[in-house]
């Protein structure tokens, strides 16, 4: 039987109280930490500086989770005012990592600004003891401050200490409130593609690319950004931790990839594609990392984008150099999001819309058949107007010789 090791690193006043109001609450409801209590070697590992160390052990929920899983401690060093925070995370997940892969455990990845609802843990057991390796989970921003309203208005911040809820009642809260960054990946938004401005994107890029079903709390969704929820270190023959230490990538790039795509398991990788499955709640306040207010594609490009630009900006979110292989091919795994059974013709008609625009979107890059030199506001109408209008036009001239072929032979053909 494996060893579990969920693990959070932390450093900070906000962080830790994120992680003692949301992360360990909901880990304390039922079907997620009380899930491990027959595996008594299992450990909760913390990545945090002395002093963070010292002052959680004062808050009750640390207390409580005490009790329920030995919790260890793996120091990191305080950098105040120091590297970026996405660096310092990325050397404190590294740490964890590698005790991970040292003790052969599956790890558990744990965000402080998360919330798991009930039976988290015990269905990622369930999936890994069936012989999964990675279990991965579509990962976008949901709005703190809205969801933080909708857990209290809907009382599932309980007496005893624990906030629980169930995959369906946080999909509709997180439906609900969605990040602004994350709206700007809804197909019919107007800001299709917008980004903060600390993302470095000159072009639109997506973190993800969803449809809303008609009259349902739902939606159908493709992304690149996935978190690996469980990862069983015992698959793995070696480590290599280099994007996380010195690539400035978190748990969520390459690191995968490197790592498990040679360890004999990566047919073992499982994509979570139903919310009633896992569905952790991963919050961000609405001021950070929010696109720009108003239509920024509008004023880049002149006009909001279209059917054909969208289709250009999703493929060319599909082709970035830094979307690796695993992820790019992961594009074509659609994740469905629901609050009730998907038996609805709704959900028919946005699943058929859906594959079809990742069928042209995920197949080849664009740029392959245009001139780099044509400005970038031609290229997305050019490029669909390539593939949807030439390429049938070539199609019929091949059907057609073969069909002239065919003729010819059964002329000349001898008796």
């Amino acid at each position: 039987m494996p060893r579990y090791y969920p693990f959070i690193a932390l450093w900070g006043a906000r962080y830790r109280e994120w992680t003692c109001r949301y992360a360990i609450p909901s880990l304390l409801a039922p079907g997620n930490l009380p899930a491990l209590k027959d595996l008594p070697e299992s450990r909760f590992l913390f990545a945090t500086p002395e002093e963070d160390w010292l002052k959680l052990q004062d808050d009750p929920a640390f207390q409580r989770l005490a009790a329920v899983i030995e919790p260890v401690w793996i120091r990191i060093e305080d950098e105040e005012g120091g590297r970026h925070k996405y660096s310092r995370m990325g050397r404190s997940h590294a740490a964890l990592m590698e005790r991970c892969f040292q003790d052969q455990a599956v790890s558990i990845f744990i965000n402080t600004d998360s919330v798991y609802p009930s039976g988290t843990i015990a269905e990622g057991r369930r999936l890994i003891e069936s012989g999964k390796t990675v279990l991965l989970h579509a990962a976008i921003r949901f709005d703190l401050e809205g969801c933080d309203r909708a857990f209290r208005e809907g009382g599932h911040f309980k007496p005893d200490g624990t906030l629980s809820l169930t995959n369906r009642e946080a999909v509709g809260i997180g439906l609900k409130n969605l990040h602004r960054e994350s709206l700007a990946s809804d197909w019919a938004s107007p800001n299709f593609g917008s980004l903060h401005p600390a993302h470095d994107r000159a072009e639109p890029f997506l973190t993800c690319c969803y449809w809303a079903v008609p009259k349902e709390e739902g939606v159908i969704l493709v992304t690149h950004n996935w978190g690996p929820i469980f990862l069983n270190h015992a698959a793995l023959h070696g480590h290599d931790t280099d994007t996380l230490t010195t690539g400035g990538e978190g748990l969520d790039g390459s690191y995968l990839y490197n790592n498990f795509k040679d360890s004999g398991s990566w047919d073992r990788l499982h994509i979570v594609e139903d919310s009633d499955s896992l569905f952790p709640l991963g919050m961000t306040p609405s001021g950070e990392m929010a696109p720009p207010e108003g239509p920024a594609y509008e004023k880049a490009y002149g006009h909001t984008p279209g059917e054909s630009d969208r289709k250009w900006i999703l493929n060319q979110t599909v082709f970035d150099p830094l979307i690796d292989p695993m992820r790019r091919l992961a594009y074509r795994k659609k994740i469905r999001w629901h609050t009730r059974d998907i038996i609805t013709p709704a959900w028919q008609e946005t699943e058929k819309l859906s594959q079809d625009i990742i069928d042209t979107c995920a197949a080849f890059d664009f740029r392959q058949i245009l001139p780099r030199a044509l400005p970038a506001r031609l290229l997305p109408p050019l490029s669909l107007y390539l593939r949807t209008r030439l390429k049938p036009i070539f199609r019929t001239c091949v059907r057609e010789s073969r069909f002239l072929a065919r003729r010819i032979y059964h002329k000349i053909k001898p008796f």
